[in-house]
Parts: C-alpha cells; sequence; structure tokens
C-alpha cells in the first residue's frame, strides 16, 4: 500500500485492468491492449505478483529490451 501511494505521489499512473496485448516499439516506449482500449508509455511497472514472470517473460526477453530496429509484439490472453 505505502509504496502504490508513493508510486503515485512520484507521477505514476496505477492501472488494475485485463492486457490483451503488449507492443514493444522500436523507439523503445511500451503499447499495451487493455480491456478499456491502448495506452502507451516509456516506462512500465510490472506488479502482477505470481504471475509477474509470465507477463516479463513474454513481454521482455533477454537482455529485457528489444532490438531499437525491432518491434516486438506479445498477446497475453490468460494474463
Amino acid at each position: 500500500q505505502v509504496l502504490s501511494e508513493q508510486f503515485s505521489q512520484t507521477g505514476g499512473i496505477i492501472l488494475r485492468r485485463e492486457v490483451r496485448e503488449v507492443i514493444l516499439s522500436a523507439e523503445g516506449n511500451v503499447r499495451l491492449n487493455l480491456d478499456l482500449g491502448y495506452v502507451e508509455s516509456k516506462k512500465l511497472v510490472v506488479a502482477a505478483g505470481a504471475w509477474s514472470h509470465r507477463f516479463t517473460a513474454c513481454v521482455l526477453p533477454p537482455p529485457l529490451r528489444a532490438p531499437a530496429s525491432q518491434p516486438s509484439r506479445c498477446i497475453t490472453p490468460h494474463l
């Protein structure tokens, strides 16, 4: 609770939504297709508890960033 409050106070936005697709752009931005529409950001904090590893393994394979010349897509129907 305290961490989420600090995160929000420093400009972070917390969304508790269903993620349908994740797109990593060539510029390094993260574009999320959520149940409420698309959201794009330069940074993403994954706080999915026990499911975080499933999400990050699909979205951020080693070396944890998509190559700048190669956008990536990940469809996450079960997250």
